[in-house]
């Protein structure tokens, strides 16, 4: 089950008709996709990913378009997702309460007419990003090979090794191609 489907099936049972998602982070976590200018908008039945110019390719190749509808929109980002819950009759509208700053819920409220924003949607996000499925399992265990190789071959070496130390190895290694597996694995891991 995708991320998409485990967020729409809380939604049936929380009773939420839609949920407006703007953090990076989440529309990368249900979509797959990392961009930094749109919007998730979420109902329990459909979902739009909305993107501009710049990441609209992206989106098309990278997100499964049997989830999600994927829209650059011929006007402003906020009038367009008021066009989808006025269109789907939607009467509530959940944020992300951890995240949305006041100056976008205030502009929301004022662009989504007829529609109450009420918070909620960070809540349950984060809820079904604690338990991670197969992939986001093998994906962070190919993130600790990385640190353990930078690591290892640190302090084969006599060095004292600090966070910084690993970080730094990994660039160097990643920029000089002298370990094209962990280039390889870094991509995979970022989602490259």
């Amino acid at each position: 089950m995708s991320h998409l489907s485990k967020l729409q099936s809380a939604m049936k049972a929380a009773h939420t008709e839609a949920i407006v998602v703007s953090s990076e982070i989440n529309q990368r976590y249900l979509s797959g996709l990392n961009y930094t200018d749109g919007f998730v908008v979420v109902l329990p039945e459909k979902a739009f990913l909305l993107a501009d110019f710049r990441y609209i390719e992206d989106a098309r190749t990278q997100v499964d378009a049997s989830e999600f509808e994927i829209v650059m929109p011929d006007r402003s980002m906020l009038s367009y997702v008021a066009a989808i819950l006025k269109d789907y009759g939607v009467k509530v509208a959940l944020f992300e309460e951890a995240t949305l700053s006041y100056s976008l819920l205030e502009r929301f409220k004022k662009t989504f007419e007829g529609v109450e924003m009420q918070s909620g949607a960070s809540a349950m996000i984060d809820g079904l990003r604690l338990y991670k499925d197969a992939a986001e399992i093998e994906k962070m265990a190919r993130a600790q090979k990385i640190t353990d190789a930078a690591f290892h071959d640190k302090k084969a070496d006599g060095d004292t090794v600090t966070v910084t130390t690993v970080s730094e190895i990994g660039r160097f290694e990643m920029k000089t191609m002298k370990c094209p597996d962990v280039i390889a694995m870094a991509k995979s891991c970022l989602g490259g």
